[in-house]
C-alpha cells in the first residue's frame, strides 16, 4: 500500500474501508490499481491517504508463489524460475526498494509490461469459508487463481486462505490412498514372507467339486503354490499342512505370513498352530488389498493365462483349476523376477530348470495335447513318496486281455504336469478319468486338430456343451467366471484313482478330475440293468415336450465321487448300479404300463414311453461296453450254491417293484448326493420341483451381471404323525436367505403369526359352540407368494439343465429361505381371503371370520398350518372348495395335531396335551428309568447363584430349560418352576441341574396331563393376579403371576418376573396387576371378533392394599415412585372395563405362578385350572 497516488496507474476509485497506525490514526482506503519498476507490475496495490511510507508484505510474495530471499545488506524476490523480480537495499532496519511516479504519457499507459505481479490481502477466516461454500466447495489454490488472474468478476481481490480441513469435502471428495510399487523387499531368503490370499466361489465347480483357490507366493522368491478348496472352512488345515510340508522341502522356516482380514485366515484354529510355532501373522487393512498386492497381482497373472489357454482351446469351464495349476507350474519355472534377474524356481531350488525346446505355447486343447512339444521336469522341491497301486489302464493301452489287433493307445487330452512324479497329466476319452503318464506322444499337426474336433464334440455332449444357437441371447462367456473384478481364485488339486500296469510310471494320482458317463443320442429308450454304462442324466417329474418352447427343465446332475454310496465301488462302477437304476423311474411310474404283470423291466418301461411320449428318456439310454470286467470271488464267501445262477433286480417280476416302491424311505439323507441314491427321495425332489411349475414360481435365464445370485440348498427330512410314524420324505428347496442384501433385495420381512393364546382361544370357543375343529395345510405355501423385488438364485443341486448349465433362475414367487417369503404369502392369503368375503380380526392379523346370518366360521392362520370351525358344516366345506380352488390344499380331516398340541375332540369337549413331547423329552435325556417326583419344587424351595457349586455343561442345561419352555404351551403347572430355573443360564451349576432334573421327574410322573375345556360351562372372561415379593434371591425382584379364564377353561397364563424392585407386597401386588390387566385388555379386543362384548371383566387379587391403590387416585409418598406405566389400570378401573375382587390366598388360582406349593395344595389348584388326566 502507497501514499503517492501519483505512483499508481489503472487506478480505480473505491472505498474500502481503513487501516489504523501506529498511534491508533484512521487512514481511509481511497482505491487500488498497480505500480512498477519498469519490466514488472505489480497489481492489487492500495492508495491510502496520509500514508507516509509504501509498503510491501513479504507474506504476499510467498503466498503468490514468488521467493524472498533476505540478507545481511539487502533482500531479493524471486519468480518461480529464479528470476529476480525485486531488489531492495538496507537501510537501518529496513530493506527499501526504488518505485517512481509515471506520466500519464508514459508508454505503459499504452502497452504495459506482460509480467504482472499481484498482492493481495489476506481475506478473513470467514470470508474464505464463506467463498469456499457459495463456490460449491471449490479448491482453494482455484479460487485464487480466478483473483488473481482477473477471471472473473465479482469476488473480491483478497487471498482465500485454508487454516483447516473442510469436514464437507473430507466426507464428499476423500480418495484412497496411493500405494505405489515397492521394488525392495526386507526378505533375504524364501519363506521369510509368505503372502497368501483365498478366491472365489467360482461360477462353475471345476471337476472335482472345487469352488475355491488360495494362492501362497513366496515374496522373496516370488514362487507360488496353489491349493484348491471345496468351502472355505477348509484354509486353515490347507495352510497349515502347507506351513509343515514346505518347511521339511526346502530346510528353511516359515517367519511371517501376510493376508487378509476373512475368516478363512482369522480364525483361532490357524493363529493357535501360527502361535505355537512361532510364525507372525500380518493382515492387511480392512478393504485395501493394495497392502496384499503380491498375491493380489499373482492372482491376475494366473486367470490371465488361465484364460488365454481356455480361449484358445475352449474347454468346458469345468477345467479351470486344471488349467490355473498349469499355468502355475509353468509361471514358477519361467517368469524372470526383476530384482535379481532369475526365475522363481532357481532362487528356490538353486538351479537352472531344464527345457528340451524353448517353450512358446503353454495351452490346454482337448483335440489333442499340446501345439508345441516340450518337457519341464518336476522338480525336488515339489516330489512327495508315493507308493504305486495295482493298476488297470494307462495312457498306453495296458489292459491284461488286450488282444493282438486291440488298439494299444488311447486318444486323451493334455491338461497339465504332475506335481509328484515325472509324468503328463491327461484325461482319457475313453475311461473319462485324469491319469498321469510318461507313455505320451504329442500331436503337432493343425490339420490332425481340425479334423478331430467334431468327433470329439460329438463323443463328448455333456463335457464339452456348446451354446445353443436356438438362444440368441444367450452370449454368457465361458470364461466369465474368472473375472477378478467380482471374484478371486481358489486352489487346485483333488483325489481319483487312475489305473496302470504294474511297473509301469503311470501312478494314483491327485487330481481335480471327475467327469461322468455321456449319455448316447441313440433313440432307444430301453434299459439293460446288467450293463455298467450309467445314465448322465435323469429327468425331472415333468419334461416339456422338444418342440416346446418353456423353460428348461432341471435334470439330474451326476452324483459326485464323495457321495455316499450303498457299497464299495472301483474306479470302473458305472453309476447305473449307483443310483439303483431299475428302481429310479419304474417303480412310481408301473401303474401307467398296460400289462405290469409279467415280463421284465425293460417292457415295462417301453409301454411307459408309448404313453409318455413327452419324458426326458436320456436316463435309460444303454452304452454299449467293449468287454467285460469281472472280478473273482472265493466260494466260501459266495452265500448259497455257486452254481446257483445270480437274480438281478431287472429279472424279477415287475409286481415285487410295485410293492416295494409302495412303502417310503426311512433314513434322512445328509446330503443332496445320498439322496439320489435312493428313488423314494428321487421322487419327494421330483414332486418339490413340479410344484415349482404349476406355480410358476421362476423362469431360467442368462446369469445378469453385478447381481446377487443367492444359492439353494435341500432340506430332506422325514415327515412323522403325533405317533412319530413316518408319513411322508419331505424334500424342500430352500434359498440361503443369508446372502440376501436388506434394501436391494428386499424391504420388509415381517409376517405376523398367531400366539398360542389365540389358538387356546379358539379351541375353547370351538368347544363352547360344540364346533368340529378341522385342519387344512398348504403345500408348498411360500411358492404361492408374489415378490415385488428381482430375486436371482442358481439351479438346483442335482438338477443342473445340461442344455444351460451356467444360467439362473429369476424368481416370479417367493421361495422358503428368502427373507421377504413369509411376507409375501401372508399378504397373498390374507388378500384372497379378504376378497372372498372374509373379514380380518380386529387386534390378531391371523384370525379371519364369515358371518352368514346366524352362523360364523373362524379360521386361525399360522404360516401355512390353517385350522377352521364353524357353526355350520356347510360353511366348512365351502371354505375347503374356496381354498382348494386356488391354492394345492391337503386337508387332514378333524383337528388332532397341531403346533405340537396334542388336540382330543370329543363329544363333550375338547382335551390338549403333549403326552408325545413328554415322552419324547424323557427319552432324549435319559429319564425314562428314573423315579417320579409328586411337584414339580419343593415348598419354600429357593435357588441362588451358587457360586461355590460345581459347574455343569451349560449346553446341555439350555436344552432343557428350552424343551420344558416349550412345553408350557399346555402345562401351566411346570411354568414357575421352570422360568426360575432358567434365570442361570449364564452360569448353572450343580444344584440348578439337579432343579431342572426334578422337573423332568414330575413328569415322568404325570407326562399325560392336559387342559380340559368343557362343552357345558359358561364363556365369561375372568382373571387372578397374584405376586410373591422380593423372592427373586440374584436381584431382589418380584414374580408376577396370572391366569384368565373363558368360563372353567384356562386359555392364558404367565409367570415372569417384574421389571422393577418393589418396596412392599402391595406394590408387587399391583404391579402384578397392572400386568394382568394388559392381558384382559387384549383378550377383550380379540372375543369382541368372535361376538362377544364384555364389560367390568373381574380380576381377583388377594391384597386389599393393592385393590384400594387402583381404586384411589391420590398420589401419596407409597405409589409416586411407582413406574407411570403400571398406573394406567387406574383409568380402565374408572371406566368400568375391569373391577378387583378380594380373593383368599387359599383359592388364588394365581398362586400356582408365583411359588411352589407341596403336594396337597399343588394338585388342588390344578384341578382348579381345569388339568387332569383324561384316558384315552
Amino acid at each position: 500500500m502507497t501514499g503517492q497516488r501519483s505512483f499508481i496507474f489503472d487506478y480505480i476509485e473505491k472505498f474500502e474501508g481503513y487501516i489504523k497506525t501506529a498511534d491508533r490514526t484512521p487512514l481511509p482506503i481511497l482505491g487500488s490499481g498497480k505500480i512498477t519498476n519498469g519490466k514488472y507490475i505489480i497489481k492489487g496495490v492500495r492508495y491510502v491517504e496520509g500514508l507516509g511510507y509504501n509498503m510491501f508484505s513479504s507474506s504476499q510474495f510467498c503466498d503468490n508463489g514468488y521467493w524472498v530471499k533476505t540478507f545481511q545488506y539487502g533482500s531479493d524476490v524471486n519468480d518461480e524460475d529464479n528470476n529476480a523480480i525485486l531488489s531492495a537495499r538496507r537501510n537501518g532496519n529496513l530493506y527499501t526498494t526504488v518505485f517512481r511516479s509515471i506520466p500519464q504519457t508514459h508508454p505503459l499507459f499504452e502497452a504495459k509490461p506482460k509480467n504482472a505481479i499481484c498482492l493481495l490481502t489476506k481475506a478473513s477466516k470467514g470470508d474464505s469459508w464463506l467463498w469456499h461454500r457459495r463456490l460449491c466447495h471449490q479448491n482453494f489454490k482455484d479460487m485464487n487463481k480466478l483473483v488473481s488472474k482477473g477471471l472473473v468478476r465479482g469476488l473480491p481481490e483478497l487471498r482465500l486462505s485454508k487454516d483447516t480441513l473442510c469436514p464437507a469435502c473430507e466426507q464428499g471428495k476423500m480418495t484412497r490412498s496411493s500405494h505405489p510399487p515397492r521394488m525392495d523387499t526386507n526378505c533375504q531368503s524364501p519363506l521369510d514372507m509368505i503372502h497368501m490370499d483365498l478366491c472365489g466361489p467360482m461360477r462353475v465347480e471345476s471337476l472335482a467339486k472345487k469352488k475355491y483357490m488360495l494362492v501362497l507366493v513366496d515374496e522373496f522368491s516370488r514362487f507360488t503354490w496353489l491349493e484348491f478348496l471345496r468351502v472355505k472352512s477348509e484354509a486353515a488345515e490347507r495352510i497349515i499342512a502347507f506351513i509343515k510340508r514346505t518347511q521339511v522341502l526346502l530346510g528353511r522356516r516359515v517367519r511371517k505370513i501376510r493376508s487378509d482380514n476373512g475368516t478363512e485366515f482369522r480364525n483361532a484354529k490357524l493363529q493357535s498352530f501360527l502361535e505355537e510355532v512361532g510364525i507372525t501373522h500380518n493382515f492387511s487393512a480392512v478393504r485395501t488389498p493394495q497392502q496384499n498386492g503380491v498375491v493380489e497381482r499373482k492372482n491376475r497373472t494366473l486367470v490371465e493365462a488361465a484364460r488365454s489357454m481356455m480361449a484358445h482351446s475352449g474347454v468346458p469351464q469345468q477345467f479351470w483349476a486344471e488349467a490355473v495349476s498349469t499355468a502355475c507350474y509353468t509361471q514358477n519355472r519361467t517368469l524372470i523376477v526383476k530384482r535379481t534377474g532369475k526365475t522363481a524356481y532357481e532362487m528356490v531350488e538353486q538351479l537352472k530348470h531344464f527345457l528340451v525346446l524353448e517353450l512358446m505355447y503353454c495351452l490346454m486343447r482337448y483335440q489333442t495335447h499340446l501345439l508345441i512339444w516340450f518337457l519341464l521336469h518336476v522338480s525336488d522341491l515339489l516330489a512327495n513318496q508315493f507308493v504305486p497301486p495295482d493298476p488297470l489302464a494307462n495312457q498306453v493301452n495296458y489292459q491284461q486281455n488286450l488282444g493282438k489287433f486291440d488298439p494299444k493307445s488311447d486318444e486323451s487330452i493334455f491338461i497339465g504336469y504332475s506335481h509328484n512324479s515325472k509324468a503328463y497329466r491327461v484325461f482319457n476319452k475313453r475311461t473319462r478319468t485324469i491319469l498321469e503318464s510318461s507313455n505320451v506322444d504329442f500331436s503337432e499337426s493343425e490339420t490332425y486338430l481340425n479334423a478331430s474336433s467334431s468327433n470329439v464334440s460329438a463323443s463328448f455332449p455333456e463335457l464339452f456343451p456348446s451354446p445353443p444357437s436356438t438362444d440368441p441371447s444367450s452370449n454368457f462367456s465361458a470364461l466369465d467366471f474368472l473375472d477378478l473384478a467380482e471374484y478371486d481364485l481358489h486352489t487346485l488339486t483333488s483325489p481319483i484313482v487312475v489305473h496302470a500296469p504294474t511297473g509301469s510310471t503311470t501312478t494314483t494320482v491327485t487330481s481335480d478330475a471327475f467327469v461322468t458317463e455321456p449319455s448316447s443320442s441313440t433313440s432307444t429308450h430301453s434299459v439293460t440293468p446288467e450293463s455298467a454304462a450309467p445314465p448322465s442324466e435323469v429327468s425331472s417329474a415333468a419334461s416339456p415336450a422338444p418342440d416346446q418352447e418353456q423353460t428348461p427343465h432341471p435334470v439330474l446332475t451326476p452324483i459326485p465321487e464323495e457321495a455316499p454310496l450303498p457299497s464299495p465301488s472301483t474306479a470302473q462302477r458305472s453309476y447305473a448300479q449307483v443310483v439303483r437304476e431299475p428302481r429310479l423311474e419304474a417303480a412310481p411310474r408301473i401303474n401307467q404300463a398296460e400289462d405290469s404283470s409279467s415280463g421284465n423291466l425293460q417292457e415295462v418301461f417301453a409301454v411307459q414311453d408309448e404313453n409318455d411320449a413327452t419324458n426326458n428318456r436320456q436316463a435309460y439310454v444303454t452304452h454299449p461296453h467293449t468287454r467285460r470286467w469281472t472280478k473273482d470271488h472265493p466260494p466260501s464267501q459266495i452265500i448259497g450254491s455257486p452254481s446257483q445262477p445270480v437274480t438281478t433286480r431287472s429279472a424279477k417280476h415287475t409286481e415285487n417293484l410295485i410293492l416295494f416302491g409302495g412303502f417310503l424311505s426311512d433314513f434322512e439323507p445328509s446330503d443332496v448326493w445320498q439322496a439320489l441314491t435312493d428313488p423314494d427321495w428321487v421322487i419327494a425332489m421330483q414332486d418339490e420341483l413340479a410344484e415349482f411349475e404349476r406355480n410358476k414360481v421362476w423362469r431360467l435365464v442368462e446369469r445378469p451381471w453385478g447381481k446377487t445370485i443367492i444359492g439353494l440348498k435341500w432340506i430332506l427330512r422325514n415327515k412323522t404323525d403325533e405317533n412319530n410314524l413316518i408319513i411322508r420324505n419331505k424334500a424342500r428347496l430352500v434359498a440361503k436367505g443369508y446372502r440376501q442384501q436388506e434394501g436391494i433385495d428386499y424391504d420388509e420381512t415381517y409376517a405376523p403369526v398367531a400366539r398360542i393364546e389365540a389358538i387356546r382361544i379358539f379351541l375353547a370357543y370351538a368347544a363352547h359352540k360344540n364346533m368340529t375343529v378341522y385342519q387344512m395345510d398348504v403345500k408348498c405355501a411360500f411358492l404361492n407368494g408374489v415378490l415385488q423385488e428381482e430375486v436371482y438364485v442358481e439351479q438346483p443341486e442335482g438338477f443342473v439343465d445340461s442344455r444351460f448349465p451356467n444360467h439362473v433362475y429369476i424368481l416370479d414367487k417367493a421361495l422358503y429361505g428368502l427373507k421377504q417369503a413369509p411376507r409375501a404369502w401372508y399378504e397373498t392369503l390374507t388378500d384372497y381371503l379378504l376378497g372372498v368375503g372374509y373379514k380380518k380380526g380386529t387386534i390378531d392379523p391371523t384370525l379371519f371370520l364369515k358371518r352368514s346370518g346366524k352362523d360364523l366360521i373362524i379360521v386361525q392362520i399360522y404360516v401355512d398350518d390353517i385350522i377352521f370351525a364353524s357353526t355350520k358344516p356347510e360353511m366348512c366345506q365351502e371354505f375347503e372348495n374356496t381354498m382348494k380352488s386356488q391354492f394345492k390344499m391337503s386337508m387332514m380331516g378333524e383337528l388332532t395335531f397341531f403346533l405340537g398340541l396334542q388336540v382330543r375332540q370329543r363329544p363333550d369337549g375338547i382335551f390338549i396335551n403333549q403326552a408325545k413331547y413328554v415322552q419324547d423329552l424323557l427319552k432324549r435325556f435319559d429319564f425314562g428309568g428314573s423315579n417320579s417326583a409328586a411337584t414339580p419344587m419343593p415348598r419354600n424351595f429357593q435357588l441362588s447363584a451358587d457360586t461355590s457349586g460345581k459347574p455343569v455343561d451349560q449346553k446341555t442345561y439350555r436344552a432343557i430349560i428350552g424343551s420344558l419352555l416349550y412345553l408350557t404351551a399346555s402345562r401351566p403347572d411346570i411354568v414357575f418352576s421352570t422360568g426360575v430355573c432358567a434365570r442361570f443360564q449364564c452360569d448353572p451349576r450343580d444344584s440348578h441341574l439337579s432343579a431342572v432334573k426334578r422337573i423332568l421327574r414330575y413328569l415322568k410322573g404325570t407326562p399325560d396331563f392336559g387342559l380340559w375345556y368343557p362343552k357345558d360351562s359358561g364363556f365369561e372372561l375372568i382373571a387372578y393376579t397374584d405376586s410373591d415379593h422380593a423372592g427373586c434371591k440374584l436381584n431382589r425382584k418380584s414374580t408376577s403371576g396370572a391366569c384368565q379364564f373363558l368360563g372353567d377353561k384356562l386359555v392364558s397364563w404367565s409367570s415372569r418376573k417384574q421389571n422393577c424392585v418393589s418396596l412392599s407386597t402391595a406394590e408387587a401386588e399391583y404391579v402384578a396387576a397392572a400386568c394382568c390387566c394388559s392381558q384382559v385388555l387384549w383378550m377383550k379386543t380379540q372375543l369382541a371378533d368372535f361376538g362377544y362384548t364384555m364389560h367390568r371383566i373381574p380380576i381377583y387379587c388377594d391384597s386389599k392394599s393393592a385393590i384400594q391403590i387402583t381404586a384411589n387416585p391420590v398420589q401419596h409418598s407409597r405409589t409416586k415412585h411407582i413406574d407411570i406405566r403400571y398406573h394406567f389400570i387406574k383409568d380402565h378401573v374408572e371406566k368400568g372395563n375391569i373391577e378387583l375382587y378380594f380373593v383368599e390366598s387359599d383359592y388364588q388360582l394365581a398362586d400356582l405362578f408365583t411359588k411352589p406349593f407341596d403336594e396337597k395344595h399343588h394338585f388342588f389348584l390344578l384341578s382348579k385350572l381345569g388339568m387332569l388326566d383324561l384316558p384315552a
